[in-house]
């Protein structure tokens, strides 16, 4: 079978949770109804998104933290090369993802490095696109590189020398989440500025939202307590 869809998954909850031989019986069944599917691994934690002063230094474009979101550029560039010695058709790639995988979908459909790399899009609970400030909540994730820098410089401090893999499972005392942030060359501007000037990759995207997802950023609440919560937040003004 030749000139397949390409269905690329950037969802890191499915690369953790399906088992491998579940993960070929479906690529199988999807194969059948005329979809190559392609799943990338990319870095995260640390490993994917600690931006330093002195990483960013030593980039070319002066700039760090966003090795994530590049992973999988350099994944979807791959695809755009090889994909077709595997019955895929590079001319019709869709992108698509869940919770985090969600945000990189987002992430990437803003990114002009990712720009004719892809031609479909799906965002299963997730996305930011809230300005950017020192401290993100869920749905307004990003921080600028200098507050992330910030960031970096303290976790550094807070670990001191440690190798690799150590690093992947310390915290550093809180410091950092661990997410994309607007570095002036993957992501030059928060989402709201760069969708109002016409600033990112216009494709078809289907946006969709699971049952219940927001509950695990939440305490556990009875339904008045709720209700009075989002009462006394509904009127808090976003800074652009």
């Amino acid at each position: 079978m030749k000139n397949c869809q390409c269905w690329c998954g950037f969802t890191v909850e499915d690369l953790v949770l399906v088992p491998l031989p579940s993960r070929f019986t479906q690529a199988k069944s999807w194969r059948a109804k005329g979809v190559v599917y392609v799943s990338i691994a990319y870095r995260v934690g640390q490993l994917g998104f600690l931006a330093h002063p002195e990483l960013s230094a030593e980039n070319p474009n002066h700039v760090s933290g966003n090795y994530g979101l590049l992973d999988q550029i350099a994944g979807l560039q791959w695809i755009q090369k090889n994909i077709a010695a595997f019955g895929g058709d590079p001319n019709k790639v869709t992108i698509f993802g869940e919770s985090a995988g969600g945000i990189s979908v987002s992430m990437l459909c803003a990114s002009p490095l990712a720009k004719g790399l892809f031609h479909g899009a799906i965002s299963q609970s997730g996305g930011s696109f809230g300005p950017t400030r020192k401290i993100t909540y869920p749905g307004e994730n990003m921080k600028t590189l200098a507050d992330a820098e910030t960031d970096g410089v303290a976790y550094a401090e807070s670990v001191g020398k440690i190798d690799s893999r150590t690093a992947c499972h310390s915290d550093g005392n809180g410091h950092g989440r661990w997410l994309p942030i607007t570095d002036g060359y993957v992501l030059p501007d928060n989402q709201i500025r760069m969708y109002e000037a016409g600033n990112f990759n216009d494709t078809p995207v289907l946006v969709g939202y699971n049952s219940d997802e927001g509950a695990s950023f939440t305490r556990t609440q009875n339904p008045e307590e709720f209700i009075h919560l989002v009462k006394r937040h509904e009127n808090t003004p976003i800074p652009c």
